[in-house]
């Protein structure tokens, strides 16, 4: 069942992201919109305090589920930071969450993170993701295993800490 689908291509201007399927409509915070894009036009995010907000908890009922994006990172990430893609968390103090991103190491990964800020499953796939360039990234959870696509190429699942329990999106605690 489709949840909600946010195309990100509202015009100049605007601040509020609509859902497609009519559940959540969002509110962008510090984000560039009606800019070109991968296909029409998208959100430009400038990797430090742009957002969008959607309705609290609309992702914690879950137990499975597939976000797909795509993204183009405009920059080579240092090393041991990351470029958030999705999370559920509403702020940097939340304790449960459920995270995409992009890491800076070597090579440049896709990672997620998924359970308590003090005790995360990170788990990665073997894609370098290249500055400049469009990705389609699929995030797919089953309830027992997580599985990763890159350009429609499923990726080598590397558990780093944790397990690769493909849970989904938790109860947020702030």
């Amino acid at each position: 069942n489709l949840e909600a689908l946010w195309h990100l291509d509202e015009p100049t201007g605007s601040t509020t992201i609509i859902d497609s399927n009519g559940a959540s409509n969002g509110t962008a915070t510090n984000t560039a919109l009606g800019v070109s894009g991968k296909f029409n036009t998208s959100a430009n995010f400038n990797g430090t305090s742009s957002y969008v907000k959607f309705g609290n908890n609309i992702f914690n009922s879950m137990t499975q589920g597939t976000l797909s994006a795509w993204i183009n990172i405009p920059l080579q990430i240092s090393n041991g930071a990351a470029v958030e893609i999705f999370s559920t968390a509403s702020s940097t103090s939340a304790n449960s969450m459920f995270v995409v991103d992009v890491f800076g190491d070597s090579p440049t990964t896709m990672k997620f993170r998924v359970g308590a800020r003090t005790a995360l499953n990170y788990v990665y796939g073997d894609s370098n993701i290249v500055p400049n360039q469009w990705y389609h990234v699929v995030v797919s959870a089953t309830g027992s295993i997580w599985t990763l696509y890159v350009n429609g190429v499923q990726q080598s699942i590397t558990v780093s800490n944790g397990t690769n329990a493909g849970t989904w999106f938790s109860t947020e605690v702030s």
